[in-house]
């Protein structure tokens, strides 16, 4: 496969923080089959490394939407990261048919920024069966 001149910027998120998380088994393969990629640029970022804060921004508090201040410098952190990325893939158990409360939370943190919007997603889910 010849190599991209522009590879795309992929942002891996992490999206579960539980202590003994199954993501930690399964991130390695996906990293590696991303990572592997010529056409990727792979940042990884785990949310155990970005302790938001609970949703409570408000149009007010977050200033210009085009590049939002935010009340809160880690928010404004995150949503640069967010916003450098040109594709997002999401690792996520399945908890309780939904996503963790500490991705729904990230995502939410910088919904109002231009940084997730009009940019292609893809989601990696994981679960355990009941034995």
């Amino acid at each position: 496969m010849p190599d991209t001149p522009n590879p795309l910027n992929v942002l891996l998120i992490v999206g579960s923080t539980r202590p003994g998380r199954t993501s930690d088994l399964v991130q390695p393969w996906l990293t590696g089959v991303l990572g592997a990629d010529p056409r990727f640029d792979l940042n990884v970022e785990d949310l155990r490394d970005w302790p938001l804060p609970l949703f409570q921004e408000q149009p007010e508090t977050m200033g210009n939407p085009a590049s939002p201040d935010y009340s809160d410098p880690l928010i404004g952190q995150w949503n640069k990261v967010v916003t450098e990325a040109d594709v997002y893939v999401f690792l996520t158990p399945e908890y309780n048919h939904s996503v963790p409360a500490a991705l729904k939370n990230a995502i939410d943190s910088v919904f109002m920024s231009p940084g997730f919007r009009n940019k292609p997603c893809a989601f990696v889910g994981y679960s355990i069966s009941p034995t």
